[in-house]
């Protein structure tokens, strides 16, 4: 999985380590594909290949993780304009070893980065052990660069007093971001596990649906043990779906996906989407992941995907779930959508604006976002695009406005706008 997000917004610190949070534009990486179809990421944290360079991948979490070292280093956020110049001050005096963290993650090559978040952790974890908070400058500061690089070790030096005491509250930042990386490396199965944990927290299936999302979600027993989980089933449906392509030759859709009435949820539905030209030549692949959809629940989703070439036609293709795709059933979380409009903005902007309202939900639900989509439809009822937002998720009985801005929609006659938990 590739975060694609990794910025100091979505870095919590607990008792227990440091976390990354916020999976929101995390996907899997896709194997052949030349780039990304959308431009996705924090300003300055983000990778130059989340902006239509290459294909994202675990180099890219790299790169945002030295751009994290680089702000907890100077202070400086690197959209900054002196950022690079109080950065390059910061890591004369830095040690050797945080210097060449920090100078290859970011380097603009993901060729000349470190490879993972395992290697990078590996460098790191040096500059907690005794011995190893030595300071580079000058020409000696040269030098341990150069035996860096080259895989040797630099002799050590004992820094003076004052030099200990500033160096002292970086290496604190450092076992915190050290600490943060060790649970990078592993992001799939954060995401994976804590959301297991949150269904088994809550206790006790249930039979209401998401307002707003179709009805007849039907209760269904919870697994009781681990080995119940081998016996789970779900089969993952497309209830109905639309595309159209804007100006710049990208697809927006909406879709509708089901989860048959079986005994499991489907805690990362996926679909794969494939366009092909005038000659059935296949132009792009790929592959989208959406939030849990519980037994006979219907979900709709607005998305995104193609490589700026105009498609003739479409596909979508539901996976199979199976695995960590699958989970036991829950209760799921209440949404109300009303009060929807349509406002016309300048330069061909369309705002679709509601109100959200959270009626109810399990016990333990801690989602702070909620997937807002704008699925547009023709007289006849077909779906003709889809789009997307998210918003902070209200508390249980609150109510907030919503709005997905889109620019220059295709003609619609209405459009029902859906809340999903994420």
């Amino acid at each position: 999985i590739v975060h694609r997000d990794i910025s100091p917004n979505n870095i919590v610190v607990a008792a227990n380590g440091a976390h990354l949070i916020d999976l929101g534009i995390a996907r899997m990486r896709v194997e052949g594909a030349s780039k990304d179809t959308t431009s996705l990421g924090t300003w300055g944290f983000a990778s130059p290949e989340q902006y239509g360079f290459a294909q994202t991948d675990a180099r890219s979490d790299v790169y945002s993780i030295g751009r994290v070292l680089g702000f907890a280093l100077t202070g400086v956020r690197p959209d900054d304009e002196a950022y690079e110049q109080i950065l390059k001050k910061n890591l004369d005096n830095a040690p050797a070893t945080l210097a060449h963290a920090i100078t290859c993650a970011c380097s603009f090559e993901p060729s000349a980065r470190f490879q993972s978040a395992t290697e990078m952790a590996e460098v790191l974890a040096g500059l907690s052990r005794p011995g190893n908070d030595r300071a580079s400058s000058g020409t000696d500061g040269q030098a341990d660069h150069a035996q860096m690089a080259a895989g040797t070790h630099a002799p050590k030096r004992n820094p003076g007093k004052s030099r200990t005491r500033t160096f002292g509250g970086l290496l604190l930042k450092l076992a915190l971001v050290t600490a943060m990386l060790a649970g990078l490396m592993a992001v799939g199965a954060i995401a994976i596990s804590t959301f297991h944990a949150d269904r088994e927290s809550n206790n006790g299936p249930t039979s209401s649906s998401q307002a707003g999302q179709s009805d007849g979600v039907s209760t269904s027993k919870k697994a009781n043990t681990a080995s119940d989980a081998s016996l789970l089933s779900a089969e993952l449906s497309i209830a109905e779906s639309g595309w159209s392509v804007d100006g710049q030759g990208y697809v927006h859709f909406g879709i509708g996906l089901k989860n048959s009435d079986g005994p499991a949820a489907i805690a990362f539905p996926t679909i794969k989407v494939s366009g092909y030209d005038a000659d059935d030549n296949l132009i792009f692949t790929d592959e989208k992941t959406y939030s849990a959809i519980e037994p006979g629940q219907t979900v709709y989703f607005g998305d995104q995907t193609g490589n700026g070439t105009a498609p003739a036609r479409v596909e979508f293709e539901a996976v199979t779930p199976s695995g960590v795709a699958l989970a036991t059933a829950t209760e799921a979380p209440v949404y109300e959508i009303f009060d929807s409009t349509e406002s016309a903005g300048t330069d061909g902007m369309q705002s679709f604006l509601a109100k959200l309202k959270l009626q109810s939900a399990p016990s333990g639900f801690d989602k702070t976002q909620v997937f807002l989509s704008a699925i547009l439809r023709d007289k006849q009822g077909n779906i003709v695009a889809g789009y997307n937002n998210f918003s902070d998720c209200p508390a249980v009985g609150s109510t907030t406005p919503v709005s997905i801005d889109v620019n220059n929609p295709p003609m619609h006659a209405s459009c029902d706008i859906y809340a999903a938990q994420w």
